[in-house]
């Protein structure tokens, strides 16, 4: 059954292609701002966080075949997951640790989550149950409000909101340990962070790390 509750009283814009197959979604204002991103993945698409629950935006989506699953980076950007999981029949993944942000989802980890060749590490800081997504096939880390764009570099921010900032640099030290080139953000526009891993490491040997 399609859900029916959809806005339709503006013309959102066009999703953008970050890397072949990867588009990023316009900030959504219902989940302060935070970018999501959908990727094609071989006709068996997933998604990272939600957008603005909008038909073209669905019809968008769907053109790409109906998404696996919607992997939500941490609990302040659930936004609409739940009318985008009744849509697509996607399954909702989130760390067990925020998984009263959501109604009953269908997946929660620890540590580490395995989907194919898709790879979501816990990365507490941001918030306890804060995670990135890598995806191999492309050479990104996708990484919520875990690590931002400034200046087209990433950083790992301290807001004032930020559950425990020593924890996000480890955990942002952690992600070293993987094979990426791009970073693509939950905040700081819709911004691919090229040569990632190497300024990453540039931030992290500026930042105090206890």
């Amino acid at each position: 059954m399609r859900c029916t509750d959809v806005q339709v009283k503006k013309k959102p814009l066009s999703p953008k292609e970050m890397l072949p197959g990867v588009f990023a979604f316009a900030p959504n204002p219902d989940s302060f701002g935070g970018i999501s991103y959908v990727v094609k993945n071989d006709g068996n698409p997933f998604m990272t966080d939600v957008p603005e629950y909008l038909e073209s935006t669905l019809l968008f989506i769907e053109g790409f075949g109906m998404p696996e699953f919607i992997f939500l980076t941490h609990r302040d950007d659930v936004a609409d997951a739940e009318k985008f999981r009744e849509r697509f029949g996607s399954k909702l993944i989130i760390h067990q640790t925020e998984r009263r942000a959501v109604n009953q989802p269908d997946v929660t980890f620890e540590d580490f989550l395995e989907i194919g060749d898709v790879m979501i590490i816990h990365t507490p800081g941001h918030s306890p149950g804060s995670s990135s997504l890598y995806y191999p096939r492309s050479s990104v880390m996708f990484t919520g409000d875990h690590i931002t764009a400034d200046g087209g570099g990433p950083v790992a921010e301290d807001f004032y909101w930020t559950y425990n900032y020593q924890s996000q640099l480890r955990s942002a030290r952690k992600l070293l340990g993987y094979d990426f080139k791009y970073i693509l953000p939950g905040h700081g526009g819709k911004r691919l962070i090229a040569n990632a891993k190497e300024s990453l490491k540039e931030f992290l040997e500026s930042a105090w790390v206890r």
